[in-house]
């Protein structure tokens, strides 16, 4: 290994994490593949993170301490973690998540096996005390990362390896947290392809103080604000080519399970058809894959609203092409119950 020049920088922030840093750092310093940093950030910690830390510094030589006399916040730590890596390649890795030990060795084989892939994740083993675990996939297909990044972020933040050229003049943006990686990689995918490993190579630990429970407050505020200008970015749209904003909000009415009332229901059909056809027009997703992503957007307002059957008939008018999408799998008969209706 070259020390001064490592392929690999892994950027590990920390706030008084005594209680599992060391796992942290033992999970990373296993690693099959050894050409890396790992450079800690402590966020002023009032515990013993630096303790432990520095403890470890003593025994190899790979760990950077970076200690701040004040709070910064993630983003911030983040963002100079990035300006001091002197890899190629930049890990992240939470202070209290947990790699596998062959979660590097298998994202650098993806990188040296795909030139066009900027950022690489992999499933990730959610964990904790109070929960039972679960594995949080995604699609491998960088075409359909994409198209999920419309929904929701797909990519685990701890399991992402990135190619360090493909942030340049972009940064963590503090006003977005929880969702600041959100942001960063809404700005990335919309040019760049990315990759998701198709097992847990990181286990994400949950507790009371994981920072995307104490910011909650800002989490849907940013959410539909990242969406938005993605699908903007994504679709090359402009503000007279249609309501976009209004649809992407509706988006976010149905990820919540929230009502639609009938002159929603009609809007947000029409502006639907419209994205369907800039979609086919500009060739932004394979057809196919997108009208089954917009068959499963459809299918909301009659899982989460009360419809008229006479209102069914309006739309069976109207929108004649994006209601075969659901009568192509029986969707009607499986989700329509004529007892709910009002």
């Amino acid at each position: 290994m070259n020390s001064n020049q490592p392929l690999i920088s892994v950027i590990m922030p920390a706030y008084n994490a005594e209680k599992y840093i060391a796992e942290s750092i033992e999970s990373v310093l296993n690693q099959t593949f050894k050409d890396f940093e790992l450079i800690i950030l402590d966020d002023a910690s009032s515990d013993k993170t630096k303790n432990i830390v520095l403890s470890y510094a003593q025994n190899d030589d790979r760990i950077v301490y970076v200690g701040k006399q004040c709070n910064h916040g993630p983003a911030t730590l983040r963002n100079e973690g990035i300006s001091l890596a002197k890899g190629n390649f930049i890990a992240l890795n939470d202070a209290d998540d947990l790699s596998e030990t062959t979660r590097f060795e298998k994202q650098i084989t993806v990188f040296n096996n795909h030139p066009n892939v900027a950022v690489c994740g992999s499933w990730i083993l959610n964990f904790g005390d109070n929960i039972d675990s679960y594995v949080f996939e995604a699609p491998q297909d960088p075409i359909a990362i994409k198209l999920l990044f419309l929904s929701y972020n797909c990519l685990a933040n701890s399991s992402a390896m990135f190619r360090k050229s493909c942030v340049e003049n972009l940064e963590y943006q503090k006003e977005f947290v929880p969702a600041e990686d959100y942001k960063l990689w809404s700005e990335v995918i919309v040019k760049q392809d990315f990759y998701i490993i198709q097992e847990a190579l990181v286990h994400y630990r949950q507790h009371e103080n994981n920072i995307s429970k104490t910011k909650a407050d800002n989490l849907a505020i940013s959410d539909l604000k990242i969406k938005t200008e993605m699908f903007k970015d994504i679709f090359d749209l402009n503000d007279s080519d249609f309501d976009y904003k209004k649809l992407v909000n509706f988006f976010e009415i149905l990820a919540n399970r929230m009502k639609l009332g009938q002159n929603e229901i009609f809007s947000f059909f029409e502006m639907a058809q419209r994205i369907i056809k800039i979609n086919k027009e500009k060739t932004v997703f394979p057809e196919v894959l997108f009208q089954n992503r917009i068959e499963e957007l459809l299918t909301k307002p009659f899982i989460y609203s009360k419809i008229n059957p006479f209102f069914v008939i309006q739309l069976q008018r109207k929108f004649p092409n994006e209601l075969k999408l659901l009568n192509r799998k029986g969707v009607f008969k499986k989700l329509i119950n004529f007892k709910n209706f009002e």
